[in-house]
């Protein structure tokens, strides 16, 4: 029996909403829409491409090897982390609101962490046929990949805001302790995303969160 296939428009309005918003990021960087910002459109445009691409390269490689696309689900998580930033720093609530950049570290880190499991665990991990590697192992070890890749990438953030900062002139940055927050922030939304898929284990017993 041929599972059926998930309707394609969740997946293209999600796209669509992404290629929307990265337009309007290009618009208002080159001048034809005049909107105010806290910080640069270049971080804002980075950030949203960067988002797509991976969702795009996942939802590729998670047809390939499952033979049925990626949730819908999972794209519309992606764009929700990428429009608050964007959203944050339009309407400027970075600066109004201390809360709002911490709850966009750890919200963004805790998605960049459950789509970097689904990477890890359905794409790379199966090739593992140690005996030490049973079922439980190696989600443990896409865990572990996928906390460190997470991490790995918030760190590349910073060193992109401090790049920005020195050659535009620009704030990204913040004050001296904006850096290890953010860092400890994007700790605290992959240690969220860990134990839910921790909790989903114990109770279904399956290491793919996603089938």
């Amino acid at each position: 029996l041929h599972h059926a296939q998930p309707a394609s428009w969740p997946r293209n309005m999600w796209r669509g909403a992404m290629a929307a918003l990265i337009a309007f990021e290009l618009l208002c960087a080159i001048g034809v829409v005049r909107v105010s910002l806290q910080f640069t459109w270049l971080g804002l445009i980075i950030t949203a491409a960067a988002g797509w691409a991976i969702v795009e390269t996942v939802g590729l490689g998670y047809r390939k090897q499952k033979g049925h696309p990626l949730p819908a689900s999972i794209w519309a998580i992606v764009f929700f982390g990428l429009a608050m930033d964007a959203s944050g720093d339009i309407l400027q609530l970075y600066g109004r609101f201390l809360w709002w950049d911490r709850a966009v570290h750890v919200s963004v880190s805790a998605i960049a962490c459950f789509t970097l499991f689904l990477v890890v665990n359905a794409f790379w991990i199966d090739g593992f046929r140690f005996a030490m590697l049973m079922r439980r192992g190696r989600m443990k070890l896409s865990l572990l990949l996928a906390a460190a890749g997470t991490m790995a990438l918030g760190a590349v953030y910073e060193i992109e805001e401090y790049t920005e900062d020195r050659l535009f002139g620009t704030n990204r940055l913040g004050p001296g302790v904006d850096t290890a927050d953010d860092l400890f922030l994007n700790l605290v939304g992959v240690a969220a995303a860990v134990a839910i898929i921790l909790i989903h284990f114990v109770l279904t017993r399956k290491r793919h969160v996603v089938e």
